[in-house]
């Protein structure tokens, strides 16, 4: 049973226990709305175990979901998922539930140069900004004011944080030995992200 994008931050306990290879005594039909740590936990959320007392723990919250190392304490609670890397499986949750399909590709409040190329299935937050000639490949994320200057090249499944500037002047100045003054010194090639 594949995931597919239409599920907007939710996932059932069956379908967490697909997406991270588990296996599970039971599959309880509890609905799993976002990742947590312990002492937030609440019927909802997933959380992670890495060892037998971070288990111990997980298994006295109220955690919907318990993602648990193979091998780990013996328990029969119908919560845990045994995986190979619970870390791992974690962060594969985490992401199922921060992919959301909700709103348009690029927001109407991104700014993106007509000289610009942008991939396919790229999302492009509110207030970002992308330069002419800026390359944006496929599968990108860029979120919230986010700056892309002249020459960028990034790659497929590139993620760019909120506020990051790339492509921008480097520090390099020339000094004038007589008057003391900073020229910007002219700055040589581009930013490649692969």
């Amino acid at each position: 049973m594949p995931l597919e994008p239409r599920h907007l931050n939710r996932l059932t306990f069956p379908e967490l226990a697909v997406l991270v290879g588990a296996s599970a005594p039971e599959l309880p039909s509890t609905e799993l709305h976002r990742v947590s740590a312990l002492g937030d936990a609440t019927p909802d959320s997933v959380v992670f175990a890495q060892d037998d007392i971070s288990l111990e723990h997980a298994l006295q919250s109220r955690a919907g979901a318990i993602l648990a190392r193979h091998g780990q304490l013996p328990t029969t609670d119908p919560r845990v998922l045994w995986v190979r890397d619970p870390r791992f499986a974690m962060a594969l949750a985490g992401k199922a539930f921060a992919a959301r399909n909700d709103g348009p590709l690029v927001d109407p409040r991104a700014i993106i140069h007509p000289a610009a190329s942008l991939g396919e299935r790229t999302r492009v937050r509110a207030g970002a900004v992308i330069e002419a000639g800026a390359v944006v490949g496929e599968d990108c994320s860029i979120a919230a004011n986010v700056t892309i200057c002249h020459g960028v090249h990034l790659g497929d499944r590139v993620i760019v944080q909120p506020g990051a500037v790339l492509g921008s002047l480097g520090f390099g100045y020339a000094r004038n030995p007589q008057t003391g003054e900073h020229v910007l010194f002219p700055q040589q090639g581009s930013l490649i992200i692969e």
